[in-house]
């Protein structure tokens, strides 16, 4: 059974992620951005707390979608304030985003190999699951290009 304690907290981690001010930001579509995954990331810990009585393994799908969501985020963060501190504005946020396209594409192309050379069920299913939620994370990310 799936550890649930980190998202049955997840308050904690809503406020950290809405605390986020414009000051912090560079520009108006790093905001939408964020906010187009943190509303994604909403629905999914939503998706958990309304099914909390399903089977484990549709629970940790979602599990794994705000994972991943949160690595993005974490990612995107960490390029924004080194570009704040290093005072340049070279990468628009566009460039910023296709460069976590980028790395969840190499994450993803090593689940697919992990998962072709794995002889074991468990880890078959391990690496599945991480290749439907880099895809997940992928298609929000896409959409929020093409809503731009």
């Amino acid at each position: 059974m799936p550890n649930l304690d980190p998202w049955i907290n997840h308050s904690e981690n809503e406020q950290h992620y809405q605390t986020i001010t414009e000051q912090e930001q560079e520009g108006g579509n790093s905001i939408k951005f964020e906010n187009h995954l943190l509303s994604y990331r909403t629905e999914c810990q939503k998706t958990i707390e309304r099914n909390s009585h399903q089977h484990p393994t549709f629970l940790e799908r979602y599990q794994k979608i705000i994972e991943m969501i949160d690595w993005t985020l974490e990612r995107y963060r960490v390029v924004i304030h080194r570009n704040k501190i290093q005072q340049q504005q070279n990468e628009s946020d566009l460039v910023i985003i296709n460069r976590i396209r980028e790395k969840l594409d190499e994450k993803r192309k090593i689940a697919i190999l992990k998962n072709k050379q794995s002889e074991l069920r468990d880890d078959v299913a391990i690496y599945r699951l991480e290749e439907t939620t880099i895809d997940y994370v992928l298609s929000e990310i896409r959409d929020f290009i093409c809503s731009r």
